[in-house]
């Protein structure tokens, strides 16, 4: 009965040879040949009619294809295969000072891959499939926050990586003074910021401490016996501390004849 053979070349994308892939033959799973420094196996003395499946192994590599199948074998057969290690995954978390995922937050990958993400909903982002044995920096951002840690770097990342950032929303001041036309502060004036209310001193000076940055805030000054000016000012996506000054005059008194 005739024999034949099955050869090939295990290699890398780039084209160089993977030693020490064991390489076996799948209808007999204890005939084995290893690839040696070029990358080449070959099984010879096959006998011919018979199926054979060849299957390469290598720990922390993956073959395309995965096997190749002869069918009745009928002469010599080549069967090449590329081998490249397993992507590795890189993931994490965004939580806000209270625990609370923080969703939005733009997410960079610099290093041996470069790509960017968005936080979903539940703070967490992934970079999939990238190159064993990389070295890696991932840097977050987003507007209003302060992140306690704003990178982190991984060198020659061998395993999947799991990382947390906590970051807190900024908060700002709005503060002013209310005053007469000769610049004298005006004291016990009510002002308002939303539902929260205080009440300027002795010189006329207020403030709110503390607003969430982001949001859009209009201070509001009242009084039965003053005019404002202006009547109102507003803050549209606070991002820092800010002023609202007022300057005040008298209500005039309404004429009434009898």
């Amino acid at each position: 009965m005739n024999r034949h053979t099955i050869e090939g070349r295990i290699t890398r994308e780039d084209g160089s040879g993977i030693s020490g892939v064991v390489v076996k033959l799948a209808e007999s799973p204890t005939t084995t040949v290893t690839t040696g420094a070029d990358g080449s196996y070959s099984f010879t003395q096959l006998l011919a009619g018979k199926t054979y499946t060849v299957v390469p192994a290598l720990t922390n590599f993956v073959f395309t294809p995965e096997n190749r199948t002869f069918e009745n074998l009928s002469g010599n057969q080549v069967a090449n295969f590329t081998g490249n290690p397993p992507g590795i995954d890189l993931a994490g978390k965004v939580t806000d000072e209270n625990g609370a995922p923080i969703g939005g937050v733009t997410v960079s990958l610099t290093g041996t891959k470069s790509a960017s993400a968005l936080t979903d909903s539940q703070g967490t982002f992934r970079f999939s499939d990238l190159p064993i044995g990389g070295n890696y920096t991932i840097t977050v951002e987003k507007q209003h926050y302060t992140f306690t840690t704003s990178s982190q770097t991984f060198a020659q990342a061998v395993n999947d990586v799991s990382v947390v950032f906590g970051a807190r929303l900024n908060r700002h001041a709005i503060s002013g003074q209310l005053t007469r036309t000769d610049g004298t502060g005006i004291s016990g004036v009510v002002v308002q910021i939303a539902s929260a209310t205080t009440t300027t001193n002795a010189n006329g000076f207020y403030s709110f401490p503390g607003l969430e940055a982001g949001e859009s805030y209009t201070v509001i000054p009242s009084s039965n016996e003053f005019v404002f000016t202006p009547a109102n000012i507003t803050f549209n996506d606070l991002s820092a501390d800010r002023a609202a000054n007022f300057v005040v005059t008298q209500e005039p008194e309404l004429m009434t004849f009898g």
